[in-house]
């Protein structure tokens, strides 16, 4: 089993860590505390897959815009406040509570498969994808006024059915858009409406869909071939027609030279 303060000791000096961005740590096996310092300047920062089961501490990480804390056995409640901070992953764990008022510009959540009771995601209005399926206790979540993710998965919790602003009303379990009716009851929040517009982001919406079912175009179609058929038939009754009017000529031409010729010979005999 690791040690994270010696491996940091090690390979990132006090010195040199104001220099790095970008901090790996996942699947190290490292065991009990967390305590990063001292990397003023660190954007991405991943402890994923290790068994940090003690105290979680992240100081000087104002700057931190991603950050990966699942799979580490985590347990309790935790709270994260980076103004900056955008995707936060803590998936897998024993979590019971999370604290995200103060990061306002998350757009990125995985909080599935952990032990939540409650979320409050009124903090920030940039969500682009939210997953907090797999938390079998999660019973009340707060949404900001203007919520469009393109995912959002709460599937496997308790939360039954969120009515939005635009009365679309959203089946947690089914995990999609069910109907536009204002009769379900909304999940209240503490400091603002929990009403998103999320009519554009399921497709599995059963609302009555615009089909094409292609019958117009073999309508179409069929009266293509028919105006050719009979366009077909009348050139080759023309063709008919024209061909007999020529032999009937030719006809004539032919019974009317042999009597000129005995009229002419009866001439020559008087």
């Amino acid at each position: 089993m690791a040690n994270l303060t010696l491996y940091l000791d090690e390979n990132y000096p006090v010195s040199n860590r104001s220099s790095v961005t970008n901090l790996d740590l996942s699947n190290k096996n490292f065991v009990g505390n967390l305590t990063i310092s001292g990397f003023v300047n660190l954007q991405k920062l991943n402890y994923s897959i290790n068994n940090f089961n003690g105290s979680i501490s992240l100081r000087d990480c104002g700057n931190l815009e991603d950050l990966d804390g699942s799979f580490i056995n985590a347990w309790g409640s935790h709270w994260y406040s980076m103004a900056k901070l955008k995707k936060l992953k803590l998936s897998n764990n024993r979590l019971t509570a999370v604290d995200i008022s103060g990061s306002a510009n998350l757009a990125y959540l995985e909080f599935n498969s952990n032990l939540l009771t409650e979320l409050d995601l009124s903090n920030s209005e940039n969500y682009v994808e939210v997953n907090c399926s797999n938390n079998p206790t999660l019973s009340k979540i707060y949404l900001p006024d203007n919520f469009v993710p393109v995912l959002f998965d709460c599937r496997d919790t308790t939360l039954g059915q969120v009515t939005f602003s635009n009365s679309s009303v959203f089946d947690c379990q089914k995990n999609i858009i069910v109907s536009a009716a204002s009769t379900s009851t909304k999940i209240p929040s503490p400091t603002k409406s929990t009403s998103t517009k999320i009519t554009s982001t399921f497709t599995n919406s059963k609302s009555t869909p615009i089909i094409n079912d292609g019958s117009s175009t073999t309508k179409n179609n069929l009266g293509l071939k028919i105006g050719l058929s009979v366009g077909i038939i009348a050139m080759f009754l023309l063709g008919i027609v024209a061909f007999l009017c020529y032999r009937r000529r030719i006809r004539k031409k032919e019974t009317s030279t042999p009597v000129l010729q005995i009229a002419d010979s009866r001439n020559l005999d008087r």
